[in-house]
């Protein structure tokens, strides 16, 4: 199934149609990189957790890529843990890139990070990003 951007949808169909407002709320006093992240008009009770693992910096200080896992990972595989691979909370995995195709050192460098943390890579979904477009949003 393709998004309207042209690109394939990994995780089934768009579950944000009416594009409601997220918010990320700091949770942890010690530990900024724990987030609860839910649409901003529900109470931290119904938002999911999205931690951070781990950021890469370019050159010029800015961010260049972040790791983020939705919650404790807690299902084993052979290669380490992961969170589950369905439903809204607790689930997910993500490798960002400010770029849109994450150059091959930055993909070593996530891929370094999370074997270190012992986070299953084996379960990772390639997901297509050349040619994909991306109308009405705002790419910072």
């Amino acid at each position: 199934e393709r998004s309207p951007g042209g690109c394939r949808q990994v995780n089934g169909p768009l579950t944000n149609a009416k594009n409601m407002t997220l918010c990320a709320r700091a949770v942890n006093t010690t530990d900024s990189s724990r987030l609860a992240v839910a649409p901003c008009l529900l109470p931290n009770i119904l938002a999911g957790p999205y931690w951070i693992l781990g950021i890469g910096k370019a050159a010029d200080g800015s961010y260049d890529w972040a790791v983020v896992i939705g919650g404790q990972p807690d299902v084993k595989w052979e290669d380490g843990c992961t969170t589950k691979e369905s439903g809204v909370n607790n689930a997910g995995l993500w490798l960002f890139s400010r770029k849109p195709v994450a150059s091959p050192e930055a993909i070593g460098k996530m891929h370094a990070l999370l074997k270190a943390k012992g986070i299953a890579r084996s379960r990772l979904h390639k997901v297509e990003q050349e040619g994909c477009t991306y109308h009405g949003f705002n790419m910072k």
